[in-house]
């Protein structure tokens, strides 16, 4: 169940960027340099927190969730 869970929402993530840089005029591979880097990013952080806490998908929500609030004006550069 959270492994679907976590698939959705990396899926909107990823249609969410797309639409955003699509919107901004960006060129394709700008737009898919955001997406991998935002999944690396939050592959790395849910990594690291589930080795610093040993917590599951709790953890992982609230990472990514501050992930992306600390990432966000790098990606609207």
């Amino acid at each position: 169940m959270f492994v679907v869970l976590y698939l959705f929402f990396a899926f909107v993530a990823a249609l969410l960027l797309t639409v955003l840089g699509v919107c901004e005029g960006l060129p394709a591979d700008t737009i898919v340099l955001r997406i991998v880097t935002m999944y690396v990013a939050t592959q790395a952080l849910i990594i690291a927190s589930v080795i610093v806490t040993g917590k599951g998908f709790v953890v992982r929500v609230r990472s990514a969730r501050a992930l992306v609030r600390n990432l966000y004006p790098y990606f609207a550069r």
